[in-house]
C-alpha cells in the first residue's frame, strides 16, 4: 500500500484546530474528506503537529496510506481542486512504508508574530497578535533564554494527555522588524498550548509586570501560584518540520 508524505499549508482562522472533530471544520477532516473523493477509501491522515484552534502553518506535514497508486504532482492537483482556498497542499511524495508524520518528526518550529503598531492591516490581522503599544523587548529577549534546554513545561500546559510534560528547546529567540515583534522556538515537541503559554507570560514580562527570572522559577517548580494568560491563536504558525 502507497505511503504517501505531503507537506500543507493553511490559514487556521476558521478551522477548529488540526485533529478531526464530528460536526467541526478542521484541517484533517478536510484533507480526509479530498482524499475520500479522489479514491473512494476512508483514508486516515497523520499530522507532524496537532495545531490548535486558530493556529496557522505554512510547513505542516502530513502522511497517510491509501490502495490507490496515483503520481504526486496528480494526487497535489486533485487534493488542491478539492479542498479549500485556505487549505493548500504544497508538496506531495511517495515515501517508504515505515514513514509516519508525527512519530519521525526530530523537530518543530513555530513562530509567533506580535504586532504593535496603532493600525493593523486589513491583510495582516488574521495572522498576528495586535497588541497597539511598545513591550520591553529586551526584557523578554533576556527571559526567553531560559526556555533553551530540557526542561518540565508543566506550568506552561493547561492539560495534557502526554505521559511526560519534559520537552526539550532547541532554539528560543526574538527577532524585532518595524512594528512587528517574532518569538520563534524549535523544540522536539510541544504540550498542548506550550508556545502560546510561554508567549503569554512573555507578553507580561514585556509590561513590566514579571521579572525575566520567572521564567525559571515556573520551570524549576511543579507548582507556582502565579497567573498569566496564553496569547491569542491567531498570531502562531507551525513553520517547519524537520526530520
Amino acid at each position: 500500500m502507497p505511503n504517501y508524505k505531503i507537506v500543507v499549508q493553511y490559514d487556521g482562522t476558521d478551522y477548529k484546530g488540526w485533529q478531526y472533530q464530528p460536526n467541526q471544520r478542521t484541517i484533517q477532516g478536510e484533507l480526509e474528506k479530498a482524499l475520500r473523493i479522489i479514491s473512494y477509501e476512508n483514508v486516515k491522515v497523520i499530522g507532524a503537529g496537532r495545531t490548535d484552534s486558530g493556529v496557522h502553518a505554512k510547513g505542516q506535514v502530513a502522511s497517510f496510506k491509501m490502495e490507490l497508486r496515483i503520481a504526486p504532482l496528480s494526487l497535489l492537483r486533485a487534493m488542491n481542486s478539492l479542498l479549500p482556498k485556505d487549505i493548500r497542499v504544497v508538496s506531495v511524495e511517495e515515501v517508504d512504508d515505515e514513514f509516519n508524520a508525527r512519530y519521525h518528526a526530530k523537530s518543530k518550529t513555530y513562530i509567533y508574530r506580535i504586532y504593535t503598531g496603532l493600525v493593523v492591516s486589513p491583510f495582516l490581522w488574521r495572522w498576528v497578535c495586535h497588541i497597539p503599544y511598545k513591550l520591553d523587548v529586551e526584557r523578554m529577549k533576556e527571559a526567553i533564554k531560559f526556555f533553551v534546554g530540557k526542561h518540565d513545561f508543566k506550568n506552561f500546559t493547561s492539560s495534557s494527555s502526554s505521559p511526560t510534560t519534559i520537552r526539550t528547546i532547541y532554539r528560543a529567540e526574538i527577532e524585532e522588524e518595524n512594528d512587528e515583534i517574532r518569538f520563534i522556538f524549535e523544540g522536539s515537541g510541544f504540550l498542548r498550548y506550550q508556545v502560546r503559554k510561554m508567549v503569554g507570560l512573555l507578553i507580561e514580562i514585556g509590561k513590566g509586570k514579571f521579572e525575566p527570572e520567572i521564567v525559571n522559577l515556573l520551570l524549576e517548580k511543579n507548582q507556582v501560584d502565579i497567573n498569566f494568560s496564553s496569547a491569542h491563536p491567531c498570531g502562531l504558525c507551525l513553520e517547519k518540520v524537520t526530520y
